[in-house]
């Protein structure tokens, strides 16, 4: 519809505009009548019939006037009625045309085929009669319109002529149709939506499950590892032994991730900050340090990582802490300090002693230990950087961002 329509349509508009018309043609009608008048006639009676020939003629010009002015109005009416019927009709979203107290005055097809119901079954019925919906429903609705003006998707369950249930989401305007306050409702129906959410929560559900499974089940399998790799060290000379104390530590610090996140009601994330100072006391336990002779210090932000990011840092740490207990207190007696932090959109991990260092040629990429080309393997693994600095000891300082891997199927 165009604005010239749009304007005729404004009631307030055509109001000021008949009253403006009126005033200004009385205005000059009585002005210039009045003055003819009394140029042209002198007799007094005969100015008097004159005068009410003329108010007759007043009367009848501006009766046609107003009539002209009024019947236009309510023509555009009519035609923005008609228009409202038509698209009431048609539209494909159910539409019930109720009074203020919810009784119904018409529906469209959409609402007639929603619900079961014949036209003449709804008309002069509310839908509480009709038992479409509870009173309790419908007092909620009413008090909710009436404290909004307007309701706007509001989630109902109905009940349709065939008992069964539907979920519609219900919107509610006034309007004025034909001089009266009605109440125009519309009824979208979302049951199959509902439908697919509960059969994909349920999928989900199952999916949680299963992979809470997963994680538990590789724990105890990583668990059992490492108790055969504890029973085979007594088995062993005491080089040997070593290393399989090393591995053991390794197969651990990845158990307990997944215990952490068999726990969890994340599954795909950790918080780092209590699985750190976990492993970190467990490797204490397993190379029997007493931390009254090392101590143990840490400073960690209670951070949320992914499990791809966690695992190689992790293991990071457990080859560091491990090196230094194993070659950086030849007396047993020390600091160990572990830091890790947030820092522009990244992390920042120190790992530092104030033991005998490192040799001061060392080069974290052409070293030989294994355990330090595990270090460096995987801090290429999370993309990142590794400075070593040895003041007081050694500190190892690793950036890196969190890797972000495509959601699997």
């Amino acid at each position: 519809m165009d604005k010239s329509r749009l304007k005729r349509m404004n009631p307030r508009r055509n109001a000021f505009k008949i009253t403006l018309i009126y005033f200004i043609v009385s205005l000059i009608w009585i002005i210039s009548s009045d003055q003819i008048l009394g140029l042209m006639v002198s007799d007094y009676h005969l100015s008097v019939i004159l005068a009410s020939l003329k108010g007759t003629f007043f009367i009848i010009m501006t009766s046609l006037l107003i009539y002209f002015l009024i019947y236009q109005n309510l023509d555009s009416i009519k035609e923005s009625e008609e228009r409202f019927y038509q698209a009431f009709n048609t539209n494909p979203i159910a539409i019930v045309l109720t009074e203020k107290d919810g009784e119904i005055i018409d529906a469209n097809q959409s609402y007639l085929h929603l619900t079961g119901f014949e036209k003449e079954e709804l008309l002069g019925r509310t839908p509480t009669q009709l038992h479409i919906t509870t009173p309790q429903i419908q007092e909620n609705i009413a008090q909710e319109f009436k404290d909004k003006g307007e309701i706007k998707d509001l989630e109902v369950e109905i009940v349709i002529k065939s008992g069964k249930k539907r979920t519609v989401l219900v919107s509610i305007e006034s309007m004025s149709l034909e001089g009266k306050t009605r109440n125009i409702n519309y009824l979208y129906d979302i049951s199959q939506r509902k439908k697919y959410e509960k059969k994909l929560k349920n999928s989900l559900k199952e999916k949680e499950a299963l992979l809470r499974e997963v994680h538990h089940r590789v724990k105890n399998n990583l668990q059992i590892i490492s108790s055969l790799l504890n029973l085979q060290s007594q088995f062993v000379e005491e080089d040997s032994k070593d290393i399989l104390m090393v591995s053991q530590s390794r197969i651990r610090s990845m158990a307990m991730i997944h215990e952490k996140m068999y726990k969890s009601t994340d599954l795909t994330h950790i918080f780092i900050k209590n699985y750190i100072e976990n492993f970190v006391s467990d490797l204490f336990y397993l190379y029997g340090i007493d931390q009254r002779d090392i101590h143990l210090h840490i400073d960690i932000e209670d951070i949320k990582l992914g499990i791809d990011t966690a695992i190689p840092l992790g293991l990071i740490i457990n080859e560091l802490v491990i090196n230094i207990i194993k070659h950086a207190f030849p007396q047993k007696k020390g600091n160990i300090q572990i830091s890790f932090k947030s820092l522009n959109g990244g992390y920042v991990l120190k790992v530092s002693d104030d033991g005998r260092g490192l040799p001061k040629d060392i080069k974290i990429d052409e070293t030989e230990t294994l355990g330090l080309q595990l270090v460096n393997n995987l801090v290429n693994q999370l993309e990142g950087n590794i400075e070593i600095s040895q003041v007081q000891g050694t500190e190892f300082t690793i950036t890196f961002n969190e890797l972000i891997y495509e959601k699997r199927v």
